[in-house]
């Protein structure tokens, strides 16, 4: 499984090279990117609906004591008080836009290579982790903004280094088309 995500990376990095006309740069909030990312969208054609997303992104797991910070898909270990776990990720997914015009329907399926870091034991994880994606995105016709919100919803499969899911989380894009 894991030479399928090596492929699937190699194979989405070197679309990155191709002539795609609409390109985005993007920033992008919770959801499989946890905290934060950045990412790059864009489309296989000017006229195609289908199109892939590639970027980088952080989170991390906090415990305070009562309060307890999540912004990370992966959870391996609870922090005990005061400590934290970091999480670096490069989140991928082949996205097919149904709608017209500028308001759609963005349906993906992606895979998502992480790394952890905890700050208070020396085990390390490095793994990948499947997810769909669901949401409302918005392609400003008269600007060059894109707007995207949904649902992202990972999924562990075998040998993917993946604790468990957390189920649906939801996501926010902010785009700029280049």
């Amino acid at each position: 499984m894991k030479k399928t995500g090596i492929t699937i990376l190699l194979v989405l990095a070197g679309t990155l090279l191709s002539s795609a006309q609409k390109k985005y740069v993007g920033l992008e909030l919770a959801g499989t990117s946890g905290l934060s990312g950045i990412s790059f969208d864009s489309r296989f054609s000017e006229t195609s609906k289908l199109g892939y997303k590639v970027g980088i992104s952080y989170g991390f797991e906090k415990n305070e004591g009562v309060s307890h910070w999540y912004f990370s898909p992966v959870k391996a270990y609870y922090p005990q008080n005061g400590q934290r776990c970091n999480y670096f990720s490069i989140p991928m997914n082949v996205h097919y836009l149904l709608g017209k015009q500028k308001n759609f329907l963005e349906t993906a399926l992606g895979l998502s290579l992480f790394a952890t870091d905890y700050d208070f034991k020396k085990d390390e994880r490095i793994g990948y982790f499947p997810y769909a994606r669901f949401a409302y995105r918005h392609e400003s016709a008269a600007k060059p903004l894109l707007f995207s919100i949904g649902i992202d919803i990972p999924f562990r499969t075998p040998g993917s280094g993946l604790g468990y899911s957390v189920g649906f989380m939801p996501a926010i894009s902010l785009g700029y088309k280049l």
